[in-house]
């Protein structure tokens, strides 16, 4: 693994671990939101992709993907994308410990993966949509 991709907790501007979000997405915002919900999860930093500050601090972050799919920088500065950072995630939610050895194994992996392109896909859609009255949003 690079440098790049390894880094040591005190050298970001931004504290690890990082959930990066779209805070133009109402389902990004709301998911931001009922995860700080979650007991132990205080030390999650939320830093929404239209700061362009995080792309140069972690250069090794690809903008365009970053408003496609879901990226976490976990507590050693690995960049974790999409099913991957669910299943990370998932783990967090404490009815789901007692289920942990099953998302491990390929099948659980699958699962999530399914999951989150699901959830994703339905992202995707409300972002090209007004939620108020359903008509497509015009692109800047």
């Amino acid at each position: 693994m690079s440098q790049l991709e390894e880094l040591k907790k005190e050298d970001c501007y931004f504290p690890l671990p990082i959930i990066l979000y779209d805070n133009e997405c109402g389902l990004c915002v709301r998911f931001m939101k009922a995860f700080k919900r979650i007991p132990d999860t205080d030390d999650y930093s939320f830093i929404p992709i239209q700061n362009e500050e995080i792309f140069s601090t972690f250069p090794q972050l690809n903008k365009e993907e970053c408003f496609e799919t879901l990226h976490l920088i976990d507590h050693h500065g690995k960049i974790l994308k999409a099913g991957e950072a669910t299943s990370f995630l998932v783990k967090k939610f404490p009815l789901v410990e007692k289920f942990q050895w099953l998302i491990e194994k390929d099948m659980g992996k699958k699962t999530v993966s399914i999951f989150y392109e699901v959830v994703n896909k339905y992202r995707r859609a409300i972002k090209k949509t007004c939620p108020k009255c359903g008509k497509p949003r015009v692109s800047p």
